[in-house]
């Protein structure tokens, strides 16, 4: 893990500041009462949430100002959990925490295998 410079740092706080502080807000409290109740089978309102997962090269990466790879990689994961809330004013609610992302690969019993193809 490379070191993060205070340029960035200060750069990945405030975004941290601000998904905690959407995150503490009555807007936010309020957005969870009404996944709450559609979880439960109430239909009191609709929900509109948007999904970035095709369009963070189009959204997410232009906002990026941390320099370092390891803080542009945190940005861009805060960014995203920031983007619909603060671009779009949809539904989604946030959570006050940074949500770790874990990359594994498993192989059960040391088994090996091949990839064919069916012709």
């Amino acid at each position: 893990m490379t070191e993060i410079s205070i340029k960035d740092r200060d750069i990945l706080r405030s975004l941290a500041a601000r998904q905690r502080e959407l995150a503490e807000s009555e807007r936010n409290a309020q957005l969870l009462k009404q996944w709450d109740a559609l979880g439960a089978g109430r239909r009191e309102a609709p929900t509109v949430r948007l999904l970035f997962s095709n369009l963070h090269r189009e959204i997410i990466r232009p906002q990026m100002k941390c320099e370092g790879e390891e803080a542009r990689r945190l940005e861009e994961q805060l960014l995203k959990n920031l983007a619909g809330r603060e671009l779009f004013n949809d539904d989604t609610p946030l959570s006050p925490t940074y949500d770790l992302q874990w990359a594994v690969e498993v192989n059960p019993f040391a088994l090996t295998y091949e990839k064919k193809k069916d012709p």
